[in-house]
């Protein structure tokens, strides 16, 4: 993958800095990114690491939620970080799983998992892949040679 098409949700968090720091080092464009309420940080990020488009999804502060969605549903991509905990990612990521075919969806929110676990789960098998990179995921996965289906329950 050359040039993944990549779009980040919460961008403007401690990780999506992180992320957007990383990519930059590599050269690795990104398509768009979004924050919930830190929209002068947004912006900025826009201009300084040459972000295509960007997106606030506090509907109190605009109107990019339904925005972003037809975004999402118009283009492909290759990356998808879910870095933010705002109730809204989960219905975002669920209706952007519709759209979207070999994506790979990384994420470091455990809290997204829990609460949206067994649909997101079950709209990534289809045709994407999940990818988790916080240590308590990754060791879910890594103990069972990254055989899923050899976890039956996981207690909290």
């Amino acid at each position: 993958m050359s040039n993944p098409k990549i779009l980040i949700i919460g961008s403007t968090g401690i990780l999506g800095l992180k992320i957007i720091k990383y990519l930059n080092t590599l050269k690795v464009p990104i398509e768009a990114a979004t924050c919930f309420n830190n929209l002068n940080l947004l912006k900025k990020l826009k201009t300084n690491f040459n972000i295509k488009r960007t997106f606030c999804l506090n509907r109190n502060k605009s109107n990019d939620y339904s925005l972003l969605l037809n975004h999402v549903k118009k283009n492909r991509y290759d990356i998808i970080y879910i870095l933010d905990t705002e109730l809204n990612s989960i219905s975002l990521i669920q209706s952007s799983l519709n759209f979207q075919k070999n994506c790979i969806y990384a994420t470091a929110n455990k809290e997204l998992v829990i609460a949206g676990g067994k649909i997101l789960i079950n709209l990534i098998n289809k045709s994407n892949i999940f990818l988790p990179l916080d240590s308590e995921h990754f060791s879910l996965i890594d103990i069972t040679n990254y055989e899923i289906n050899k976890i039956k329950k996981v207690y909290i």
